[in-house]
């Protein structure tokens, strides 16, 4: 059985760009109201809200900095005054940093934490409270293939992306049976930002790490985001890979 996501409420973090840009395009296509958060990316923001409005559902835009918790219970706050509810959460809002370990600043390290552990983390908080009193919800939870295996050069987000899918677990065990939570680890989608302007050949090296032999789309990810969402009624606590194949080499 498949839920009905026309008229529900879908709260995504870091939504104005990338990845998250386009689970609120592809959630209010299925006829979901959206909010999201940005930080910085005010005016791809502004395009977004404008994208997802014409596809004839409400979208509320919200400035947050994920890494202050007041600002998430505000945030909270006002969606549940708008809308009246909250169906679903995609933590979604991330940082990566590439932080050798010899080189590595408590800055970026907090950084890291604060956005891409503490925030889903405190999000959950306050969605699941909300959705609780109003009889179910589901979280979801973007971590990434490099919670499962290690990358030298980026040791703080491994960990606080490994940290993500072990709170999946715990959350979606302390939630149940009203709210479920799962998570959604992504391999590569775009090239990374470090291999941008070389010669092509480490991009196509990379490539041939993948045993699928290409790049992930976003598309690939909202797709198994819909699928936890809409069919994923028996499925609580579990981390579904898009990543090509990626993670078993």
């Amino acid at each position: 059985m498949k839920t009905d996501l026309k008229g529900k409420l879908v709260w995504i973090t870091g939504g104005a760009v990338g990845l998250g840009r386009s689970m609120a395009l592809g959630f209010a296509a299925e006829g979901a109201n959206i909010t999201f958060s940005y930080n910085r990316s005010e005016k791809e923001a502004t395009e977004t809200a404008a994208r997802v409005k014409a596809s004839g559902v409400e979208c509320l835009a919200q400035k947050v900095d994920v890494r202050d918790v007041g600002q998430i219970r505000k945030a909270a706050a006002e969606i549940e005054a708008a809308f009246g509810r909250i169906d679903v959460l995609i933590n979604n809002a991330g940082v990566f940093q590439r932080t050798p370990l010899e080189e590595m600043t408590e800055q970026q390290f907090d950084e890291t934490i604060d956005v891409n552990l503490r925030a889903t983390l405190f999000a959950s908080q306050q969605a699941a409270s909300r959705m609780k009193r109003q009889g179910g919800g589901s979280i979801l939870n973007i971590s990434s293939v490099g919670g499962l295996v290690p990358w030298s050069r980026y040791p703080a987000y491994c960990a606080s992306k490994a940290a993500a899918l072990m709170a999946t677990r715990c959350m979606a065990l302390a939630l149940a049976p009203d709210v479920r939570v799962n998570c959604i680890a992504p391999g590569v989608l775009t090239v990374p930002e470090h291999m941008r302007g070389d010669d092509g050949s480490r991009v196509e090296k990379l490539k041939r790490s993948i045993p699928l032999r290409e790049f992930g789309r976003y598309d690939d990810v909202v797709e198994a985001a819909l699928f936890l969402t809409k069919s994923g009624r028996y499925i609580t606590g579990e981390t579904l890979v898009v990543d090509g194949g990626r993670q078993l080499k």
